[in-house]
């Protein structure tokens, strides 16, 4: 792990916050700007009229508007992938049943994993309760969890903002180009290769972003698992622990911590 640890180290997890919203948002600003550039003769006379630095002011703006649109946009990308975060932990959960057994005591969850089945019978708000009291256990008990699953949960954010971004924008470029071009039948516009490009870069675009999203949500869970071994291993001090259930194949951390 040290090159992941190298870089890792260095950025703070605030950063890793910013890297999973300003990307993604700055995308659906610099669209809102495109579809709304002649309505802000007001605001650059104001900014010049400041004193300061129409570009600094500018950029500035750029970063606290993309930042605003990636919090606002973050549940609905949580949401939308709610099915692939279920699937991957109902399926880490499964393979992984003797390793929560043995995590029980020291997580101090108010639920029981007795059998395979114990994880799909929990509820959606119990299932968010266990990612959340793990996620915080393992940052604070294993020094690799502490900057690794941040960066991986930034990238995930990431992922599904990007996803959500892409959509929200495609759909205000077709109302902007629909409205500006209605009657769109009687038009030309439909032998312009541009118009086909733009559309098949969006839908690649949000293809990519929606395997990325679903990718790095079972790499998660796998690396919280891994380090759940590393954790009840420390804990107990049963190497035999960390083989059950393939966790040796998840990361090599189990195996070096060994």
């Amino acid at each position: 792990m040290p090159e992941e640890k190298g870089w890792a180290g260095a950025v703070p997890e605030l950063y890793f916050d910013l890297i999973g919203r300003i990307p993604p948002g700055l995308f659906l600003s610099v669209v809102l700007l495109v579809l709304t550039a002649s309505n802000y003769g007001w605001l650059k006379a104001d900014i010049a009229g400041s004193g300061w630095s129409p570009s600094v002011i500018g950029f500035v703006l750029l970063v606290v508007a993309s930042y605003s649109i990636g919090l606002l946009i973050s549940p609905i990308g949580k949401r939308t992938n709610d099915h692939n975060w279920a699937s991957a932990w109902e399926m880490a959960a499964r393979k992984e049943t003797f390793l929560l057994q043995k995590a029980q005591p020291y997580l101090n969850l108010n639920v029981r994993f007795d059998d395979e089945d114990s994880w799909g019978k929990l509820t959606r708000q119990e299932r968010g309760l266990v990612f959340r009291h793990m996620h915080e256990v393992l940052k604070v008990n294993v020094p690799e969890a502490k900057l690794i699953l941040p960066r991986l949960a930034a990238e995930l954010t990431f992922m599904l903002n990007t996803r959500v971004a892409i959509g929200l924008a495609s759909a205000l470029l077709l109302f902007h180009w629909v409205f500006v071009n209605w009657p769109i039948w009687q038009r030309s516009i439909w032998k312009s290769p541009n118009v086909y490009m733009a559309a098949s870069a969006l839908i690649l675009a949000y293809l990519a972003s929606h395997y990325s999203a679903k990718e790095r949500t079972q790499h998660l869970v796998e690396r919280h698992f891994a380090f759940l071994g590393v954790f009840v291993n420390d804990k107990i001090s049963e190497p035999s622990v960390i083989g059950q259930g393939g966790l040796g194949r998840l990361s090599p951390l189990s195996r070096e911590r060994r």
